[in-house]
């Protein structure tokens, strides 16, 4: 594994532990505390062999999904892990191209989920609890799914809308040719948009590792993304990992990436990026419930 694709895993980790953002880093930060917790399943633990779960996606009311790559399955439990269905079947019967890479699933609705399938080349979205699959019409894409993320319900000019959003990356090539795209529905859905994202105000592209959407999203209208930089960017960018706000326009349906350059973004992560020959960049961000971009202090994330 190349130097810069372990460097760039351990200090990811190591950020993600706790990330404050610049702006509120002199805010007290309240100390974590951890609750030991029994496993699910029986007396030794085991739930479901064989299994490699490479995906999990926790929903309201106790509805977990969980993806097993290796084994090409996915499941589902109504009682937040104590038990798990495997409805693979259901992704079978929609020809979805399986193992799935990833699932997401709406903060506000746990029947709304979606899957990265056919080798991280296509969006499959169920809105009836993992039962009933569609295509999403993701179009052809320069490498592959690399994150995946549900909006909340939100309101724009009296209608009621809610989004998916992906990140995209090619690595190893050494340039910023990642995308971020969005498909918005409401009484019909949208086909994806390219939302050119933006590290370097003078280059579009980045190669995501990681999105969300904001907690307060139908405040702040923030998409929260980790994207890497390769060599053809603004020396001051070039080959490095960075948090990248981006603002979305809904009645354009794009997204600004420099509305929160007062505020210090795009924040730099780490000095390292798509370098030739990096084999991928793995990152993750939580948002807590309070997270809005619109005040200092609701800017933390990890």
């Amino acid at each position: 594994m190349g130097a810069h694709f372990s460097r760039a895993v351990v200090v990811l980790l190591l950020v993600g532990i706790l990330f404050v953002d610049v702006s509120s880093a002199s805010a007290a930060v309240p100390i974590l505390e951890w609750t030991r917790v029994s496993g699910p399943g029986d007396e030794d633990l085991l739930v479901v062999t064989p299994s490699e779960v490479t995906g999990v996606a926790a929903g309201r009311n106790g509805v977990v999904y969980a993806i097993d790559g290796e084994n090409g399955r996915m499941y589902r439990s109504l009682n937040y892990g104590l038990d798990w269905e495997d409805i693979t079947r259901y992704l079978e019967r929609a020809e979805i191209g399986l193992p799935a890479t990833m699932v997401a699933v709406a903060p506000d609705n746990e029947g709304i989920v979606a899957v990265v399938a056919d080798g991280g080349t296509s969006v499959w979205a169920s809105l009836d609890g993992g039962c009933e699959w569609e295509d999403t019409q993701l179009p052809a894409i320069q490498g592959e799914v690399s994150a995946i993320d549900i909006s909340s319900r939100y309101t724009h000019d009296g209608r009621e809308y809610r989004e998916f959003a992906v990140g995209t990356a090619s690595w190893g090539d050494g340039d910023s040719n990642g995308e971020v795209l969005v498909a918005r529905g409401g009484e019909t859905w949208s086909g994806w948009r390219d939302q050119a994202i933006r590290v370097d105000p003078d280059s579009v592209g980045a190669d995501v590792s990681a999105l969300k959407y904001s907690s307060s999203y139908g405040f702040d209208r923030t998409l929260v993304v980790v994207a890497s930089t390769g060599s053809d960017v603004a020396a001051a960018y070039r080959d490095r990992t960075w948090v990248v706000l981006g603002e979305r326009d809904m009645a354009a349906v794009t997204t600004s990436w420099d509305s929160h350059e007062a505020y210090g973004y795009p924040l730099e992560l780490i000095d390292a990026g798509d370098a030739v020959g990096v084999e991928g960049i793995r990152s993750s961000l939580a948002l807590p419930s309070d997270y809005n971009s619109a005040i200092p202090v609701g800017r933390n994330l990890f």
